[in-house]
């Protein structure tokens, strides 16, 4: 206690100063509290008076309208995302050609087997065969992978290439 004492007298106006400042930062919280005081209580004679009730009643009855119209308009548009997607299973996605040579003395692939097929492997294989003399085409149609009619080796390998499509399309 004799050591502080000293040290007291000698720093006595540093301490005098650190107080002033302490003092004067205390008075500046206490006048901001104040202030902040003063306009809650405002707030509460607008809320107690009502005029801030009925806006804040009229804005929930408002959003509560908006968003009602906002889940209309949501499963409005989930039907439409139905639809669209129903149909886009029924497109032509899957889509090959090969081109092959029809007759051995002709030279140069000018004849093609073609398939299109949507996602279920329904659509149809094209073959078009062409000679110098001659052009022969021939469609035959699809359901589900399955054909009804014979087909030539080249329909057989560019239906079963566009049905290994499936596999790539439903992995992305």
């Amino acid at each position: 206690m004799e050591k502080i004492w000293p040290w007291i007298e000698a720093n006595q106006y540093l301490l005098l100063l650190a107080c002033s400042v302490g003092c004067v930062l205390l008075l500046i919280v206490t006048l901001l509290q104040i202030k902040e005081q003063k306009n809650l209580k405002k707030k509460i004679k607008a809320y107690e008076s009502g005029s801030l009730n009925d806006t804040l009643e009229n804005k929930l009855t408002e959003l509560q309208q908006e968003l009602e119209k906002v889940k209309t308009e949501l499963n409005e548009e989930k039907r439409k995302l139905l639809r669209v997607m129903a149909k886009e299973k029924k497109a032509l996605k899957k889509v090959k050609l090969m081109k092959y040579n029809a007759f051995e003395t002709q030279g140069g692939n000018v004849s093609y087997a073609l398939a299109l097929l949507n996602e279920e492997n329904s659509g149809v294989v094209i073959n078009s065969i062409h000679s110098t003399d001659f052009s022969f085409s021939y469609a035959k149609e699809v359901v589900k992978g399955r054909v009804n009619q014979v087909l030539s080796k080249e329909e057989e390998q560019i239906l079963e290439r566009a049905m290994e499509e499936r596999e790539r399309l439903s992995t992305r």
